[in-house]
């Protein structure tokens, strides 16, 4: 039987969460329940966990993983973001931003039931195909617009050639140089630096995602 988990972070403060997370809790709670029922005659397993964030934590609330892969990651076109969140500032008696998903152009505060099912799908597909899901992609530097730029290069090129990967930012300057890095934006494909000081150009970034 193969094993699919589905996790839920949110924060949590003596009970309490910020309404686009409760709504998100109850989206993500009816997917897997409609997700059990169609993939164990598939011979999937399917199980939900909750997970509660402390105040510190705020930046992961209302975040969705597939067997520890982030959902933004399992959806072509799909990147993370933030915003104000006045339900959070109302529970923490300060301003607030919570995470939001960004996709073609539309902000998501609550993560849709079709998003869900669409990223358990995408996940089951690649593992069908016998394709690694956990390619390990991070993108080094401070955030700056060649930064930004250079995920959003990678995240295209992930889009295109059909492929699913953890991507993570990574802007400690210490963690950046225990990658023998000292020019940023740089990235690192399954813990081999590829690229350092540049944007690279999509087409590079293809030919790495298929070694």
């Amino acid at each position: 039987m193969n094993r699919l988990e589905i996790e839920w972070h949110h924060l949590d403060r003596e009970g309490k969460t910020c309404d686009r997370c409760s709504d998100t809790g109850e989206t993500v709670r009816a997917a897997c329940a409609d997700l059990i029922k169609k993939l164990e005659p598939e011979g999937w397993e399917v199980t939900f966990k909750e997970t509660l964030l402390t105040d510190r934590e705020l930046h992961e609330s209302n975040s969705i993983y597939f067997n520890g892969i982030a959902i933004e990651n399992l959806l072509p076109g799909t990147g993370k973001s933030e915003n104000c969140c006045a339900s959070c500032g109302e529970i923490l008696g300060t301003t607030a931003m919570c995470r939001t998903l960004e996709r073609h152009g539309q902000t998501f505060e609550a993560i849709p039931a079709a998003m869900i099912v669409e990223a358990a799908c995408n996940f089951i597909e690649t593992q069908a195909k016998g394709r690694s899901v956990v390619m390990d992609i991070k993108v080094l530097g401070s955030g700056c617009p060649k930064c930004r730029q250079t995920e959003e290069v990678v995240k295209e090129a992930l889009a295109e050639e059909g492929v699913i990967a953890n991507v993570e930012k990574v802007t400690d300057a210490l963690k950046i140089a225990g990658y023998g890095v000292f020019g940023t934006p740089a990235v690192v494909i399954n813990g081999e630096v590829k690229s350092v000081g540049k944007i690279p150009g999509k087409e590079d970034v293809k030919s790495w995602l298929r070694k």
